[in-house]
């Protein structure tokens, strides 16, 4: 009881300071009559965290001290996030956007330079989930791509909870895709070379 007490007086402690630094920022020095219409008080969002991201990420894009958020969700900074885990965060309706916007264009240039080391995307295929199976092991067995490579062309499948039967987007990649004949190797060659993979293929 005591640590949820202190945790909701050190909520409202940030919510109103963000509010007094956003009425300050907005309207400069005035009465206290009036200030509560010239900004946006900030809300607790729940935002789902979406596989690769960390609490840094989060709160860069959204503005946010990362201090506070550690504060908020009871985590530290180094602690690796799950896919899919809630994550508390004030925010503005603005505060919001900015936060949706900036992670969308994160998102975008993380993928284009993935493909880029890849060889390009060269296709993206329909893959049935049958028994046995789980979204980590197929992206192992088709070039180890990772998990938010694949959640990226599935934005509206949680990959945590993918049942038998049901469809996945897997793009295929340059450096994975069946060569042509005239590109193949000559009998002989050696073809044991092992790829290697950089954190961004690694990351759930």
């Amino acid at each position: 009881m005591r640590t949820f007490t202190a945790l909701t007086m050190t909520l409202c402690a940030l919510l109103i300071y963000t509010a007094e630094a956003q009425a300050q920022a907005v309207a400069g020095p005035t009465d206290d009559a009036g200030v509560m219409d010239n900004f946006d008080i900030p809300e607790l969002v729940e935002v789902e965290v979406r596989h690769g991201e960390s609490l840094y990420d989060l709160a860069r894009w959204s503005g946010t001290d990362v201090e506070a958020l550690e504060s908020l969700n009871g985590i530290r900074l180094e602690t690796p996030l799950s896919g899919g885990a809630p994550i508390v965060i004030p925010l503005t309706a603005s505060g919001l956007k900015q936060l949706n916007t900036r992670r969308s264009r994160a998102g975008k240039r993380r993928q284009d330079r993935y493909l880029s080391r890849r060889g390009g995307l060269v296709e993206v295929k329909k893959h049935r989930m049958r028994t046995g199976q789980t979204v980590w092991k197929i992206a192992r067995k088709n070039g180890r791509l990772p998990i938010w490579l694949i959640e990226a062309y599935n934005p509206k499948l949680d990959l945590n909870r993918v049942q038998i039967g049901q469809f996945i987007q897997l793009p295929v990649l340059g450096d994975t895709a069946p060569k042509k004949a005239e590109d193949a190797k000559p009998i002989g060659d050696d073809d044991g070379a092992q790829v290697v993979y950089d954190e961004d293929e690694v990351g759930c």
